[in-house]
């Protein structure tokens, strides 16, 4: 038969105090790996996301063109709307942003009775 030792109050705290290490570690650990993963976890899907915003698809978008049309060139996004003026049925007034998710690219479309006026962008090369 086994003997059961008696820990004495000195042992006790020793073993409390390692296991509040240990417990210590596997937290920092947690947060180390937590926040490693919420860093790399947009990058794992790059590959298949769309990029739907290029020089070459910005230059297809013509004065008179119709908004539909551009949210067609884009994929189906229909941008970000900046502004929006109606005179009264007069005429509608919008412009609408196009970006990436940095917004390191930046596409601004002005439409006037939904074709299109101006156009400029920052970013595309």
């Amino acid at each position: 038969m086994s003997e059961t030792k008696q820990l004495t109050a000195e042992e006790v705290a020793k073993k409390r105090d390692r296991i509040k290490t240990i417990k210590g570690v596997m937290a920092a650990f947690m947060l180390f790996f937590t926040i490693v993963l919420a860093v790399s976890l947009p990058f794992a899907f790059k590959k298949e996301q769309k990029y739907h915003i290029t020089l070459e698809k910005y230059k297809e978008i013509q004065i008179d063109m119709s908004y539909k049309k551009v949210v067609e060139i884009f994929d189906g996004d229909e941008g970000k709307l900046l502004s929006y003026t109606n005179n009264t049925g007069a005429y509608v007034h919008e412009v609408y942003q196009w970006s990436n998710k940095t917004e390191s690219i930046i596409i601004v479309i002005q439409f006037h009775n939904k074709l299109v006026t101006f156009k400029d962008q920052v970013g595309l090369k």
